[in-house]
Formats: C-alpha cells, structure tokens, sequence
C-alpha cells in the first residue's frame, strides 16, 4: 500500500502541492483567529457535588457567583483602616459599582468589618461580586479595572476571573517564547544532520504546514464546542514536534536512496514512503490512539487537548506522506543542493552506515554478549528515576500556576497570607437541607442543625469550629439558637434588623449553610479520607452536602480517575493491535508497550521529584508545590504513551526489513540500530528541544508537560532504545518474531518489500 502511495505521490505531485497550498491559504487566514474561540480554565465539572453546593450558596444566600478583589498595600506609615486611607480605598473602587452584572462591592469603609484589614495594618482589600460564572466575569476584568480610580494607590486586581484572564496572557507570551527558542534549535540541528540548507529546511516547512492548517481548524471546532486555551500550547508543540521527526524520517530515507539508486528520483520516493513512510503512518497511529483516549474524560480541557493533538498529529501524518513527497519529486537531486562547508558528504556517511563497524552496530554486539546485565542495570537505572512517583499526591494549583511577577498572583498571595477569612483550602462548606421540605428554622429541624454541628465537632478532630455566618455556631447555647432559628422562621419582626441580616447568611426556607475550619493538609490523603467520612456523616432528616476547595479537589479526582483505567486499557490493547499487524508479531508488541510503560513511568517519577518535591527549583525555573497537578499524569500517558514508542517503532521497523531478508535475528538488530542510531538521535534531539523550549513556559501545566516530554523522549532515545530494547530481542531470539500462521495469514501484507 504504501509503495503504491509513493508510486501515486510520484505522479500526481503538482496535483497534490496545489491541493495543500490551497488548504494552506485558508488555513492561514483563519489560523491567527483561533485565540478567539478558546476558553480560559475547561476544569469545570458541573455536577460535582461541591460545584453544586457553591451554586446554592450563591443563590439561597445573596453571595455573587464570582469575585474579583482588588488588594490595596497601604504606604508606609499609614495603617489600611486609617480613615483618610479607607476614604481613598473607597471612593477607587466606587465606579465600580455601575459596570454591568456587578451585584456587590464591599470595602472597609462600607461595612466596617475588621476582616478586611490585615492583622498589621499594611493590606486592605474590596471584594467585588458579580452575577456571571467564572468564564463570563473574566469578559468583565479589562472593564472593572479601567474603573478603578486607583491614583497612586498600591493595587493588585486578583481572583479567579483575573487569574483566568492573565493566563491566557501569559500562554500566549510561553508560546511566542517557545517558538524563538525552536526554530533556530531545531534548523541548526537539522543542518548538521543533512549537510544541506535545503533538506533542513523541508521538516521546518512541514512543522510550520501542520500547526497552521491545525489552528486554522481549531478556529472552527471552536465554533462548535468549548476548546482551552490549552490547546495553543499542546498543539503547538506537538505539531513542531512530531512535524519535523516525522519529516525528518522522510527526507533522509529519500537521500538515501536517491544515492542508493543512482539518483533515480520515482525509485527513491517510492521506497521511501514504502519503508520510512509506513513507519510514520503506525508510529503516528499510535500516538493518536494515546491522543484520542482524552476524548473519554469528562473534563473539558483534556477532551481540548485530545482534540488539538488528533488534528495536529494527524495533519504531520498527512503531510509526511503527502505534500512531503511531492516536494521531494519536485526537487529531485536538489535536496542536496546548498552544501554546509566543512561537514562530510553524504555519500561517505551511507557509506558507514553498510559497514559493520559503526558505533551503534558496534553498541549493539556489546549488549548481545550481556543481556542480562545490561537489562539489570537499566531497569535498576529506572526503577530508581521512576520511585518519586510512589509518593505522587494531587492537587489543583489556582494562582500558582502564574508566574510570580504577575501581580494577581502577588494580590492572592496577599489574601491567603494575611486575612483569615479569606477562603483557605482546609475550609470546608456545608449545605444542609430538610428532606421533606419543611423549614430549616421549625423546631425539631433547628435542633438537629445544632446537633448535627456538635456531633460533627466531636467525631471528627480536623474540625476547629464549626462557623454560622461567620460566628462560632457551638460558642452559643443550644437552646439559644434554637430560640432565634424558630423565631426568624416565625415571626422574623421580634428580631432587631442586626440579628435578621445575620441569620439570612445562615438560612433560606428549607437550607442552612455552615462553614467548618479545619486542620486538613489540601490535597493529603487524610484530607480526602475527611471529605468521604463526612459525606458519609448524614444526620437522620437533614441531607448534608461537601464543598470547599478540598471537597472539589475530590469530586475533581473523581471525575478524573473514574475514566482513567479504561482509557489505559482501550491504549494499550488498540496500540499492541496496531503494533501486531504492523509487525506480525506476538511478543515485539508485548516488549515495545513494556517499554514505553517503563519511560512513562521514569516520566512521572521525574515529575514528582521537580514539581512537587521541589528539586532543581531554580534550575527549572518552578516551585516545589506538595502536589502535582491532578491532570498532569493523565495528559502526560496519552501524550507519551505514543511518543515513546515513536523513535522504537521507526528502529523495529529497520530491524524488521534485515530480518526479512536474512533471517538473522542478532545481526539484524546490529544492523538496525547502525542505521537508525544516528537519525533517531537527531531526531529526539530536536523533540526534546521542541519539548524543552516549552519547559521554559511560566505556566506550570505547560512547563511540567514540556519537562515530562523532555525527559521521557531523552530516556526512551538512550538507553531504553540504545541498551534495554536489543537486550531484551537479543534475551528472546527468534521467538520475539513468532506469530501463528493461520494469524499470519489472515493480516494485512504489510512488510518492507
């Protein structure tokens, strides 16, 4: 099939340029709009039970669905509730109040309250509610900010509305970073390994096709569905990428064997695309089967990130196979043109690589005579790269995952440092309903609400105090609460307006709400096991539900996890498959997912070490959060799950053409790895730059996704390739090709000739 496709490329090759420039044309207009249809966030999960309990608070208890503050840092030798300084804080913000959708704006100076001075008298903050979900107040930030008379007042805007805005700001300065740092990377790379500026610049040109026609579809399927922000980043770096390699592949094996075939142009395409072509086609098979499980997840930054990853990495396929080759027929014996001086010519590095004598055919005689130790020390050498992930925690970073020059990360590290009722994440929200629908203020109901609070003060020690509209709820006596619950409920005019306007913060109808403040560690185990016992913990006629920042962290990883096992499982099952007709092979499938699973695993154990550990901080320009971030493990399987199995999929295949020649299954190996060994170096060296240039990025999924691909491509390109992979088939001999027959028979002919 593919010797056809390379007949067919041959032939039809104007047709098929005029194709793609047309596509590309239109690709290109479009492209630079994508960043209008994507979303900032996409972790959203709206029938969580704690989304669900923010919601009915925000509805039965006058609370805005979203909040912006602005942090004011009083100068020095003035204290925030002086009122000269509370005066000018007020009067800032006061326009505020007009924008649109603004429900509430409280400041110091409006309630009074002392919670909103720091305990040293530095900070003061407003709290501005609106009636708009997150996404939609983010649409409100340019605006409320312009509003802001702030003069020469210290100001910090933050909150999640904000925090969502200078994330978009911030991906798309990681990219344009990412990109200056890639392109001349990546094209001195590829001249040292063509000697020539035009076979270089083909897999550039063939990376950049594929990124644009796949964000000018982006623009698109926005169009149609919530697509994040995220996948600017994802694509991109996948798109350059898996471009280049995939290219990379492609033009090499053309030079080859333009050389080989005394530069018989037909010849030399149609063995390329039939050999180095099928390869690409599995190899990028297998990474989109990794791609497509993203699709499972409810969450729609994952399902984003499946969707972007599938358009690009398909679109490389493509282009490898199609426009590639027609550019290549096109050019003929000028691929060589434009000669670097100084670097050897190309004929005398073929020429090396039919000899006997090269590095990597030499590499691998040495792993054949000592299989067994050479595997011993690898799996020991990963074993220990990959033990951090046995301690692997999550969590869901919110400003942390901004860089720390940006000011609403400076004004949320502000809020959590310096004012205790600012939400903390060990505080824990609790929405109480009748299960009959009678009110919440009737007597029996009263009673058990204040019961229910004690009983929860004593079972469970985490708990400090179990707060009722910002009061000690436990510090009053039962039947004085009770007293104050029936009469509001009854006959609410017995009740001065203070005890009224306090008591509508705790119940609504058949509703109350309570806040608890715990001693939890967010994102331990111990606070999960908290969160379940407490759901569990149901009083006889009150229906309790969880939330908090805690709560959402384990209906998050709910979500999550609960599609996780199937999607590795549909992965490894449609990858061995792909992998079994590919090779027709019982056991080369086996080893090459045993293999990938083992760079994987190296993967997330070397996150964990940087990212949540904190080791090489400054190195890699990160913090040690406690945590790692709860999408991470699940978008780095799809991505490298594939990735990693890419350069072993291009070495077997080489390996497989001499095994069908000659039926020497040790010399083949040898010979494999001789002609593969320096390509497939090159060609992780500018993934991993690719990968690296985006490990630069200030936002932490995005550098820890960069990093992780960095390092599993390094590891997987090194020594599981180089060392554990012809140890293992030099371990299984001949039997690593067996396949029955009657199966054999019934594949696909899919071998090199």
């Amino acid at each position: 099939m593919f010797f056809k496709l390379g007949s067919i490329m041959y032939k039809g090759r104007w047709v098929v340029i005029g194709l793609w420039v047309v596509l590309i044309l239109v690709a290109g207009f479009f492209a630079p709009k994508a960043t209008e249809v994507l979303k900032s966030g996409g972790f959203d999960f709206p029938n969580a039970e704690s989304i669900r309990v923010g919601e009915e608070l925000a509805k039965r208890f006058n609370g805005s669905r979203s909040y912006i503050f602005a942090v004011f840092t009083a100068p020095d030798g003035t204290r925030a509730d002086d009122p000269t300084y509370a005066a000018q804080v007020e009067a800032a913000v006061a326009p505020v109040r007009q924008v649109q959708d603004v429900k509430q704006v409280m400041t110091f100076a409006s309630t009074s309250a002392k919670d909103f001075i720091s305990a040293d008298g530095k900070y003061t903050y407003a709290m501005i509610g609106l009636n708009l979900e997150i996404g939609a107040a983010e649409g409100r930030v340019t605006e409320i900010s312009s509003k802001i008379d702030k003069g020469n007042l210290d100001l910090r805007l933050t909150g999640l509305p904000v925090i969502y805005e200078d994330f978009n700001k911030v991906s798309q300065h990681d990219l344009e970073q990412a990109e200056m740092f890639t392109f001349p990377l990546a094209l001195l790379i590829l001249l040292l390994v063509f000697h020539t500026v035009v076979a270089a610049a083909m897999p550039l040109m063939m990376a950049m096709v594929s990124v644009t026609i796949t964000l000018g579809a982006v623009y698109f399927v926005g169009q149609i569905t919530d697509l994040s922000i995220f996948v600017l980043n994802i694509s991109t770096m996948l798109g350059l990428g898996m471009g280049i390699d995939y290219s990379l592949f492609i033009v090499s094996r053309f030079r080859e064997e333009l050389y080989r075939q005394n530069g018989d142009v037909q010849k030399a395409i149609v063995i390329a695309i039939g050999t180095s072509g099928k390869a690409i086609f599995f190899s990028g098979l297998t990474v989109m089967i990794g791609l497509a499980s993203l699709l499972l997840f409810e969450i729609s930054m994952l399902r984003s990130i499946g969707v972007g990853g599938l358009l690009v990495v398909g679109l490389s396929v493509l282009a490898a196979l199609t426009l590639l080759p027609a550019v290549l027929v096109v050019l003929g014996k000028k691929i060589n043109a434009w000669k670097i001086p100084g670097l050897k010519p190309l004929e005398e590095k073929l020429a090396k690589q039919e000899t006997a004598t090269g590095f990597w055919y030499t590499l691998a005689v040495k792993v054949s005579k000592q299989p067994i130790l050479v595997g011993l020390v690898v799996l020991a050498f990963l074993f220990v790269v990959g033990s951090p992930a046995f301690h692997m925690r999550f969590g869901e970073p919110s400003y942390q995952v901004l860089p720390e020059r940006e000011p609403s990360r400076q004004g949320a590290e502000i809020l959590d440092k310096h004012f205790p009722s600012y939400g903390k994440e060990s505080d824990v929200y609790l929405l109480l309903k009748t299960r009959e629908g009678q009110k919440i203020t009737d007597q029996v109901n009263s009673a058990a609400l204040y019961d229910y609070a004690t009983a929860v003060k004593a079972k469970f020690p985490q708990v400090q105090q179990v707060l009722a509209g910002g009061q000690d709820l436990l510090a009053f006596p039962k039947a004085q609460v009770q007293a104050m619950l029936t009469t509001y409920g009854s006959n609410p005019a017995l009740l001065t307006p203070q005890i009224q306007a306090y008591l509508s913060q705790v119940v609504n109808e058949d509703t109350a709400s309570l806040k608890l403040l715990t001693t939890i560690e967010y994102s331990s185990q111990g606070a999960t096991d908290f969160i379940n016992a407490l759901r569990a913990f149901q009083p006889g006629n009150l229906a309790v539900m969880v939330g908090g920042e805690q709560a959402g962290l384990v209906d998050f990883m709910n979500v999550l996890y609960a599609d996780f096992p199937l999607a590795i499982v549909l992965v490894v099952v449609i990858t061995y498959l792909t992998l079994f007709v590919m090779f027709q092979s019982v056991l080369l499938p086996l080893k090459a997912v045993v293999m990938t699973a083992l760079s994987l695993s190296a993967s997330y154990g070397s996150i964990v070490w940087i990212f949540q550990d904190g080791n090489l901080a400054e190195l890699f320009g990160t913090q040690g959060l406690g945590f790692v971030e709860a999408t991470l493990p699940i978008l780095l399987f799809s991505i490298l799950f594939g990735l990693s199995m890419d350069y072993e999929v291009f070495m077997l295949s080489r390996i497989k053409e001499h095994y069908d020649e000659t039926g020497d299954s040790r010399k083949s190996v040898a010979i494999g790895l001789q002609r593969t060994g320096g390509l497939i170096t090159s060609a992780a060296v500018v993934m991993v730059v690719v990968a690296g240039a985006f490990g630069t990025a200030d936002i932490i999924i995005i550098k820890a996704v960069g990093i992780g691909m960095a390092l599993a491509v390094l590891l997987d390109a090194t020594i599981v390739r180089a060392l554990l992979v012809p140890a293992t088939m030099e371990l299984l001999g001949k039997v690593i090709w067996w396949a029955p027959s009657f199966v054999r028979r019934m594949l696909p002919k899919v071998s090199a000739h």
